[in-house]
């Protein structure tokens, strides 16, 4: 079952290089255009006015959309790697289960972090409507136990999601002694650093490519 493992393999990598070309792409947009920024300000009475613009929410939610489209493709075919080489080494058994968990918790913790995001927009207006002095409205109250209830759901997904991309890391290195290649080794400790996860992903998908280039085609016999 190797042949399948490393077309997988290869496919993730490749989601992972375009994955980090996006990621870098639209960031160094945002950074270029100013489309996203953030103030806190004095108003006349002397009341704190913190403005969000509506390109900073946009700028983030695009971003966690793309980023997040592309990082369960990448997982999908994570996991078929994973279970095609548990087949035959059942070391992939953990790290199989643990890109599952991976799969589950990420969307739930992308919709989190939107679900934050308005949460905080909404409870900065609603701060910004309070007179000075003035304690905070049922509205300012019920609008901040609402961002402690997201941030939790946040912290919950996230933690379930590390544990699922540890799982992850972990196969990739397991996949470095199953296939004799220390590339995929050295593809796990980049991808465990953001600025360097897309040349991980590069030498994961150079390393899957090269090892089934090398492998003989199957033959069938009538």
């Amino acid at each position: 079952m190797d042949a399948p493992a490393l077309a997988s393999l290869e496919r993730a990598g490749l989601v992972g290089v375009i994955a980090g070309v996006v990621g870098w792409g639209v960031l160094a947009y945002i950074e270029w255009s100013g489309a996203t920024s953030a103030s806190v300000s004095m108003t006349a009475s002397g009341a704190p006015h913190l403005a969000l613009s509506t390109g900073t929410v946009a700028a983030i939610l695009v971003l966690a959309a793309i980023g997040g489209l592309l990082q369960m493709i990448g997982l999908w075919y994570y996991l078929g790697a994973f279970r095609a080489l548990r087949q035959a080494d059942d070391t992939f058994e953990t790290p199989s289960k643990l890109v599952w968990l991976a799969l589950l918790a990420t969307p739930l913790l992308l919709l989190s972090l939107g679900a934050l995001l308005g949460t905080l927009v909404n409870l900065a207006n609603c701060i910004n409507a309070v007179p000075v002095g003035a304690s905070w409205t049922a509205s300012c109250q019920s609008q901040a136990a609402a961002t402690g209830g997201t941030a939790l759901a946040v912290l919950l997904t996230g933690i379930l999601a590390f544990i699922g991309w540890l799982g992850l890391l972990i196969g990739v290195w397991r996949c470095g002694a199953h296939f004799s290649a220390s590339r995929f080794r050295v593809a796990t400790v980049l991808l465990l650093v953001p600025f360097l996860a897309v040349i991980g992903s590069v030498l994961l998908w150079a390393e899957a490519r090269g090892l089934r280039a090398s492998r003989p085609a199957p033959t069938f016999v009538r």
